[in-house]
């Protein structure tokens, strides 16, 4: 008789990959890497990676079949679970031993492009272990289960314990990938210097982050201990009106797909305009694609609405005066971003786009201009010509010198409210 039992670490790991993929972007998530040991033989270094900057997020995922879908788990079954995570703490090692075959940092992406990163690159690294208990009829046991640890260091690396579901709430929360690393960065600081419960729920930690951060420095400043029980359940309301409040940045996220939906597909770009300028690549590329998304994906979620919002007020002057546009700079980032609403013919909007990208990048001193363009037609509604465009080496002509003085004033300061200025 076959047997009938599902492989529940490939159903899980699909499920993280998923979520991964859709939150992080799948073109920084990688499945299940292999790498040659001394010895010749391939094993695969974790079930999932995500590589993004300098950061690597090493994650090992978990399940255990319980005996039942009960409240509370036997003690045979709590010593099978534990001995089943604690397992991946020994599997973390692994990528240690991965770092020393050369030929470990070229993946392939969840998108099926090659993704590649040296040794040298990587400066941060965080371990995530992702279990789940399911019953027998396959679905998520509702047995609550909390480890008396849920964050520790690991040979140095932070190690944070996370159920199924507490991802899947953080990745709604913390919905873009430098959101969520600046998350476990503040939860790593917490637990690894005891200002919080060990067994303090995950997404209290981003309640106090985004909703209380005055308090949270104040516990930094003096090594307080924080009681955090029932914290997001009294934010609840401010929850709403800053979800609300968020919803332009999306924008963004719809940028991102588009111009992936782009790649390689037939586009309306002025040959001539190419080889006159200095573009990393042919725009609607692979290679331009690639090139660009580290640059949006960078922004965390207050930034890409700040971006959404200037760009939506650009393009209601567009449909009055025919043409506006706006620089932003983003704290902690040297690349600077233009926006422009233009109504003309596809090459005239490209046109007008590199020549004020690359005025942008001598007024205000940056190497990279991200600049994106589109008809005074509301967001999400027309199509956009977006151009990384590379200062290094430009030459200035005295016609762009008395463009920059005409079009650009000095650049203001961005001022943000107060609730913003941790994890969102």
């Amino acid at each position: 008789m076959p047997d009938s039992t599902p492989n529940l670490g490939k159903i899980a790991e699909d499920w993280v990959e998923h979520i991964c993929a859709t939150t992080f972007l799948a073109d920084f998530t990688v499945r299940g890497p292999k790498y040659r040991k001394r010895g010749g033989q391939t094993k695969e270094a974790a079930d999932l990676l995500v590589a993004f900057g300098d950061t690597l997020v090493i994650i090992q995922v978990k399940t255990k079949l319980v005996e039942q879908a009960a409240t509370v788990l036997t003690e045979h079954d709590l010593k099978r679970t534990a001995d089943t995570v604690g397992r991946a703490m020994q599997q973390f090692r692994a990528m240690v031993e991965a770092a020393d075959d050369p030929g470990f940092f070229t993946f392939i992406n969840a998108r099926g492009h090659p993704l590649r990163f040296g040794k040298s690159d990587i400066k941060n690294a965080v371990a995530i272990t992702v279990y789940g208990l399911v019953a027998p009829d396959g679905q998520f046991s509702h047995t609550n289960l909390r480890f008396t640890q849920s964050c520790f260091p690991e040979d140095g690396i932070p190690v944070h314990l996370f159920t199924m579901q507490e991802l899947r709430l953080l990745t709604k929360l913390a919905d873009t990938l430098p959101d969520f690393l600046n998350y476990l960065g503040v939860r790593a600081m917490l637990h690894l210097q005891g200002l919080v419960h060990p067994q303090t729920l995950p997404e209290d930690v981003w309640t106090l982050a985004t909703f209380e951060p005055d308090r949270l420095l104040q516990a930094m400043k003096t090594n307080a201990k924080l009681d955090l029980v029932g914290i997001t359940e009294r934010h609840q309301e401010a929850m709403a009106v800053w979800e609300k409040a968020e919803e332009p940045s999306y924008f963004v996220d719809w940028l991102i797909q588009k111009l992936y939906e782009g790649v390689e597909s037939p586009t309306e770009i002025d040959d001539e305009l190419v080889a006159k300028t200095k573009m990393l690549a042919r725009p609607g590329s692979v290679e331009a694609f690639q090139e660009t998304i580290p640059f949006l994906a960078k922004l965390r979620r207050r930034d890409r609405n700040e971006l959404a919002i200037g760009f939506a007020e650009k393009v209601e002057c567009a449909k009055k005066d025919g043409m506006a546009f706006q620089v932003l700079k983003f704290e902690g980032h040297g690349e600077a971003f233009l926006v422009l609403a233009i109504d003309g013919s596809r090459k005239e909007r490209q046109v007008a786009l590199l020549n004020l990208a690359r005025a942008a990048a001598y007024k205000i001193g940056v190497r990279h201009v991200v600049a994106i363009a589109t008809a005074p037609i509301s967001l999400g509604e027309s199509d956009c010509d977006v151009m990384l465009v590379d200062a290094k080496d430009m030459k200035i002509d005295d016609r762009l010198v008395e463009a920059v003085n005409g079009f650009f004033g000095t650049p203001q300061k961005v001022i943000r409210l107060p609730t913003t200025s941790a994890v969102r």
